[in-house]
């Protein structure tokens, strides 16, 4: 059983076994690259089915549901404010993009608004700060949205009010949609830099025990075909709904 094995790591250790080797890895990287999809485009968040459905607040939550059906998810908290007092031209702005919430040209996955452009201008009034300087209202995005496409549509929010025209008014959106929006940000450019740092460290390390840039950089090229295969297999998993692709691990 183990001499085919002990052959092909004979064949493999040679110097011939060890050029075919390198090119063989280097094509399957090239072809797989070329007509498989890389893994972040298929990269998603899980519902974790949870191992205690008989909990009772997994029971409530199925009865509230059941009970209260709605569309609505996470709610994103729209916050105006300008260093001094919110000008009439800036209200006629907030007012222009609420219709614009309220419309057919609205984010689809925006759920719902607040009207605030049909409230009259007492009921406006009650919604500012004390000082009159910043506004909050809110609106609810729909149900079972990724961190990804959270951060999509609240970037849509964002490029509509500056379409329309903030002029030193300035627009943060805050709540839990904001918060998950907020994570994706943090995170977004995370992957690369960890893989350099890491790369760099652990080459400074190699170089240090084996004294030798060739031996050093070798397992590095190792582990970047390794990864170019497993980040092509992962994408034709997440292409055909093999298992969901999770982003954080990505």
């Amino acid at each position: 059983m183990l001499k085919p094995i002990q052959r092909l790591v004979k064949y493999t250790s040679s110097s011939k076994g060890a050029k075919v080797t390198l090119i063989s890895w280097i094509a399957i990287v090239v072809m797989i690259s070329a007509f498989a999809p890389s893994a972040k485009d298929y990269e998603g968040t899980s519902n974790e089915g949870s191992i205690k459905e008989n909990t009772p607040s997994q029971i409530a939550e199925k009865l509230y549901q059941q009970e209260f059906p709605t569309d609505e998810g996470l709610t994103a908290l729209l916050v105006f404010q300008r260093e001094n007092e919110i000008t009439n031209q800036d209200r006629e702005k907030i007012e222009i993009f609420s219709k614009w919430l309220t419309s057919d040209d609205k984010p689809e996955r925006v759920a719902n608004a607040l009207p605030l452009h049909q409230f009259p201008a007492e009921v406006q009034d009650q919604m500012f700060s004390e000082d009159e300087s910043t506004l909050l209202f809110h609106l609810a995005l729909e149900q079972d949205l990724d961190s990804n496409q959270t951060h999509e549509t609240l970037e849509q929010l964002k490029k509509q009010m500056n379409n329309i025209g903030l002029d030193g008014m300035e627009l943060e959106i805050t709540g839990p949609a904001g918060i998950s929006a907020d994570t994706i940000s943090l995170f977004k450019n995370a992957d690369v830099v960890l893989i350099l740092s890491t790369v760099a460290l652990i080459f400074i390390i190699l170089i240090l025990i084996y004294r030798s840039p060739l031996l050093a950089i070798t397992p590095l090229i190792i582990a970047a075909l390794v990864y170019g295969v497993v980040d092509r297999i992962l994408g034709l998993v997440g292409k055909y709904e093999v298992f969901v692709v999770e982003s954080q691990a990505v």
